[in-house]
């Protein structure tokens, strides 16, 4: 049986990976890391955590854990890599939430601390198994769309908080924007990218990797009733002789006059 720790027991690992563990055979939840003792206390009662003691506050001491096989890391984004690096030193593979790291410098630290040790290092791209995009993939590289000339992701995002017509939109980030050591470049919240890892990620899996990257945003603001304004951010790479553009829309309540 694999034991599993999850560090950081947030929202994501709450809703998402602690009850997807429970259907991998051979796995299972083991230990629970995080800052607050009585919530991972919570998490650990309720996802069924096996270890005599599963809750932790510090770390170290739960990577100390010789029946601890592997760890899934979901915390903010500039605590992937001090964490990835401290497991993998302790002999822990590890399944770290996307994006692996803030920096290319930090991705390829956590990296060699993986093979150093000889442990396993994988990111979450959930959705390179998503059934349509691996249907995708495999379309592209048999050929049977043709030469694909340009592509273009819109990636749109269910939100609290602006209701138009019924639909959740995503809200204007800058009231809510966080630092880029804390979550990385362009990125507002967890929950809010102008231009997400997965739109990133996905298109060079299904088709080819990019060869420059140019950003931009839409001039000028979209009007939409009910007093919203919408904002486009897009991002265009070019790969040989070919184009991506990923554009994501943000909305927001226009200002009183």
């Amino acid at each position: 049986m694999l034991n599993i720790g999850m560090i950081g027991p947030g929202k994501v690992a709450d809703r998402f990976l602690a009850p997807a563990l429970k259907q991998v055979s051979g796995a299972r939840l083991w230990s629970v890391v995080g800052r607050d003792l009585g919530k991972a206390a919570e998490f650990a009662r309720r996802h069924g955590a096996a270890a005599p003691a599963p809750t932790h506050t510090d770390l170290a001491e739960a990577l100390w854990d010789p029946e601890l096989h592997a760890v899934i890391i979901a915390t903010p984004n500039h605590l992937h890599a001090p964490q990835a690096i401290a497991a993998a030193k302790a002999g822990k593979h590890l399944l770290v939430e996307k994006p692996l790291a803030t920096s290319v410098e930090e991705g390829r630290a956590m990296v060699e601390a993986a093979r150093a040790s000889g442990v396993t290092l994988g990111v979450g791209y959930h959705l390179r198994y998503h059934a349509g995009h691996r249907l995708l993939a495999e379309q592209i590289r048999a050929g049977a769309l043709g030469e694909l000339l340009h592509a273009r992701v819109q990636w749109t995002y269910r939100a609290a908080g602006v209701d138009l017509a019924g639909k959740r939109l995503i809200l204007e980030p800058d009231a809510v924007r966080h630092t880029w050591q804390r979550h990385g470049p362009g990125e507002t919240r967890p929950d809010q990218r102008p231009l997400t890892a997965l739109d990133f990620e996905l298109l060079p899996h299904v088709w080819r990797d990019p060869e420059s990257v140019e950003p931009g945003e839409q001039a000028g603001d979209l009007v939409f009733s009910k007093d919203l304004l919408g904002r486009m951010v897009f991002a265009t790479w070019q790969t040989g002789g070919r184009s991506v553009t990923l554009r994501t829309l943000y909305v927001k309540k226009k200002p009183a006059p």
